[in-house]
């Protein structure tokens, strides 16, 4: 599946909370980075947020700043992959 690359910002520190709970493809994967494209947390399967499912999902408490989100699916998969990024 190709990569969908999204940008968000911090104003504030936060705990942020990143899902594909409610995409129709069932394997999806999300990786979280830094302003500089490195690696600060991945999730394949039964992430913090979506529960026991093959749904990503990424709980991580950031600095102020700038950062990528990457929602993929696995393989040659096909569907929805509806990525929600919250703030808590």
């Amino acid at each position: 599946s190709p990569n969908v690359w999204y940008q968000f910002t911090l104003s504030a520190p936060a705990t942020v909370e990143i899902s594909h709970c409610n995409s129709t493809l069932n394997d999806t994967y999300i990786h979280l980075l830094n302003s500089s494209g490195g690696h600060i947390a991945s999730n394949d399967d039964n992430g913090p947020v979506c529960g026991t499912s093959l749904k990503a999902s990424i709980s991580s408490t950031l600095a102020a700043g700038t950062y990528y989100v990457v929602s993929e699916g696995y393989g040659t998969g096909v569907g929805a992959i509806t990525t929600k990024i919250n703030t808590t």
